[in-house]
């Protein structure tokens, strides 16, 4: 369970990170609806918050690729599939990344850790490619929900409580 407890300096460092590009996950939700601090999150699992990078799988841009316009158009295909609004629910903006990422671990009755690392309700168990799951692999990448928590502990009047 995410606790109340302070969050580990890796969780505290990654949210000063996605807040230092505030500004372009901003243009991005403009652009899609999506909450800023959820496009953080997901351009961090997938891509590092490198700019470079597809926030869809991590795979490398063409060099004039404009990264908001990227990211807009990858992810308003998931748009669709969760109630989403600016300001979320911490529960809509967490459905969404799961769906996102796909919902192999929810069909496996697991949590899934693409949300969940860091926490401590995901152990072990990974998709190490798409559709190859190992049960003994553990995700080193923190999830979406502890870097969704800090980042709503420190921007809370941006959020709903569902």
């Amino acid at each position: 369970m995410i606790t109340e407890a302070p969050p580990p300096p890796a969780i505290v460092r990654l949210a000063e990170e996605i807040e230092k590009h505030e500004k372009t996950y901003r243009n991005v939700e403009t652009l899609t609806g999506i909450p800023w601090m959820l496009i953080g999150a997901i351009h961090y699992r997938e891509a590092d918050c490198r700019f470079n990078r597809s926030i869809k799988d991590g795979s490398i841009l063409p060099p004039t690729m404009d990264w908001e316009l990227h990211a807009a158009v990858a992810l308003t295909r998931w748009r669709h599939s969760v109630k989403l609004s600016v300001p979320a629910s911490m529960k809509a903006m967490l459905e969404f990344a799961e769906r996102y990422n796909g919902l192999g671990y929810r069909k496996r009755g697991l949590a899934s850790p693409y949300l969940w690392a860091g926490t401590d309700r995901y152990v072990k168990g990974k998709y190490t490619v798409d559709g190859k799951f190992d049960p003994n692999v553990v995700d080193k990448q923190i999830g979406v929900a502890p870097i969704l928590q800090e980042l709503w502990a420190r921007h809370v009047v941006e959020t709903t409580k569902e």
